[in-house]
């Protein structure tokens, strides 16, 4: 094979391991455990209440990541095949051209202008909803599939990590570490492809982590055996521990091996994941969840806006507000084509 052959494929190994073990990740970090009242919009809901303002549920980790959020109804039975790039841009493909009823029945353009790009289940490849996903930069106009189709994988974007309200900039650089360790780990373990039944297992793990990954007593499963948070997630750290320490000799240092050890701290203590900080942090505090967060943006606008730039720094600044304004009034001075013949194009590829 080529090199970007050889390339593609090992990120999609990444990315399949990435999926078997990303539950973790949504334990250790997450940190959307409650919800604004208004976000429902009057529906239906299973969710506890915290105050006349607040959602919850007491175990949750990342409801963002749940069916509440970062997810969509009409992506439920798309079964996005990650196994290899052939198969990824198959199924993708077939996504971005098959059309959705509800879609169809609200129509794309009007006298007012579009609705929608198109009627069908995914407008783009970027609206399609995943932890994680191959990615290649575009060329100008070029849909990223078209893209990873010419010219393989170049990296892969995790998006299963909420923004921790905790931390000043969301996330640590002891996070950083463990999450390279993470990837590395799944980078170099089981080459296997994903079967139809571990891929529901997977979205049932993860789940039921999401909604109640701190209960005491939760079982997840893997293959035929149920398995305790803290046990597999101790055997999935024991990998990574083996990955930090060839990164601590590369380092010349012990960064990676420290931040396995405060995640192997959360398996032993759930008091100590950030969604359960939240909701002790908003207990004390007598807050609700978005008073809480609102505060906590505040705190850290004035903490990194009370650091300053030096002059060099102000300076680079300026000049690339003043070179990205000509290089826009450039683009928009050469754009001759209409969007609906550019629109055309795009989706023809």
């Amino acid at each position: 094979d080529s090199l970007q052959q050889f390339r593609s494929s090992g990120y999609f190994t990444l990315i399949r391991n990435f999926r078997r073990s990303s539950w973790l990740l949504l334990y250790l970090f997450g940190a959307s455990p409650a919800l604004s009242s208004s976000f429902m919009c009057g529906q239906s809901h299973d969710l506890e209440s915290w105050d006349e303002k607040t959602l919850y549920r007491p175990y949750a980790t990342s409801l963002r990541m749940s069916d509440l959020g970062y997810s969509n109804k009409a992506q439920a039975d798309l079964n996005i095949c990650f196994n290899h790039l052939d198969t990824y841009i198959h199924t993708l493909t077939l996504a971005i051209n098959t059309p959705y009823p509800a879609y169809e029945q609200l129509g794309v353009k009007t006298d007012q202008g579009y609705k929608q790009l198109n009627n069908c289940v995914l407008q783009i490849e970027n609206e399609y909803y995943s932890d994680i996903r191959p990615k290649r930069v575009a060329l100008s106009g070029e849909k990223p599939i078209h893209a990873l189709s010419e010219r393989g994988v170049e990296y892969i974007e995790v998006r299963n990590t909420d923004i921790n309200p905790l931390l000043p900039l969301g996330i640590d650089q002891q996070q950083s570490n463990f999450l390279d360790a993470f990837l590395v780990t799944c980078l170099l373990s089981d080459p296997g492809e994903v079967s139809d039944k571990e891929c529901d297992l997977i979205d049932q793990n993860n789940n039921l982590v999401v909604n109640r990954g701190r209960e005491p007593n939760l079982t997840l499963t893997r293959n035929d055996q149920q398995l305790s948070v803290p046990e597999w997630g101790g055997q999935i750290l024991n990998d990574i521990r083996e990955t930090a320490a060839v990164l601590d000799k590369i380092a010349g240092d012990t960064r990676y091996s420290e931040a396995v050890t405060a995640q192997q701290a959360k398996l032993d203590n759930p008091q100590l994941t950030p969604s359960a900080q939240i909701l002790e942090a908003m207990q004390t505090s007598g807050l609700g969840y978005e008073a809480f967060t609102l505060q906590q943006s505040r705190k850290h606008r004035e903490s990194i806006t009370g650091i300053g730039l030096s002059t060099e720094q102000q300076d680079y600044l300026d000049k690339l507000t003043v070179s990205s304004r000509d290089e826009q009034t450039q683009i928009e001075m050469s754009d001759t084509q209409g969007f609906d013949d550019y629109l055309a194009d795009y989706l023809a590829q």
